[in-house]
């Protein structure tokens, strides 16, 4: 048997091309679409959150009740969680639009913890890629910084946030569907 250089399952990739492509065209619309309303995306997104946090908060109750070998204290901590995750999604699902500064802030705060660190691990480590790491790092901070001085009008962060990851996702998506249906058929196999 020769060796193609061809990853296993690449027949299976070039069957479903147009899969491929037509989910990158849908998420590269909604992208196009939500980048032309970020209040809705905003609000739509926000919405979304809330609801993850309450099937979150379910999942660490239920974690919490199954987890027999774990500790009373961890129980009971992991339930208290949950029941905090459904109250706080119960309370961004119902009032979206009035959740998008709290979100905004939430997500202003996570990039500028996760910048700080990003750019202290790279900087301590020196290794490889560590400038990527502290110029990565610094960008986390500088979007945190913005998104937290602009509140309330940096909310509309979330939406345009949402928007590009959905376009460059779909484009993404289009290019792999584009590749696997250009790809040469494995020898053997039905072309």
């Amino acid at each position: 048997m020769a060796l193609t250089g061809r990853q296993p399952g690449a027949d299976a990739l070039r069957e479903h091309w147009a899969l491929f492509t037509g989910t990158g065209v849908v998420l590269a619309i909604l992208g196009l679409l939500a980048l032309g309303n970020l209040w809705n995306a905003t609000v739509i997104t926000t919405f979304i959150i809330g609801i993850v946090l309450i099937i979150g908060g379910i999942a660490q109750i239920a974690f919490g009740i199954m987890a027999r070998e774990a500790g009373g204290l961890l129980r009971v901590v992991t339930g208290a969680i949950g029941v905090l995750s459904i109250v706080v999604g119960f309370d961004i699902a119902a009032d979206p639009k009035g959740a998008i500064v709290a979100v905004a802030l939430a997500i202003a705060i996570l990039l500028l913890f996760n910048g700080i660190m990003r750019v202290i691990s790279a900087l301590m480590n020196r290794q490889g890629m560590w400038v990527l790491g502290v110029i990565v790092g610094v960008i986390d901070v500088l979007l945190g910084l913005w998104i937290w001085t602009g509140i309330p009008v940096s909310g509309l962060a979330i939406g345009l946030f949402v928007g590009i990851d959905l376009l460059i996702g779909g484009i993404m998506w289009i290019i792999l569907g584009l590749q696997a249906r250009n790809a040469p058929a494995v020898a053997g196999s039905p072309a």
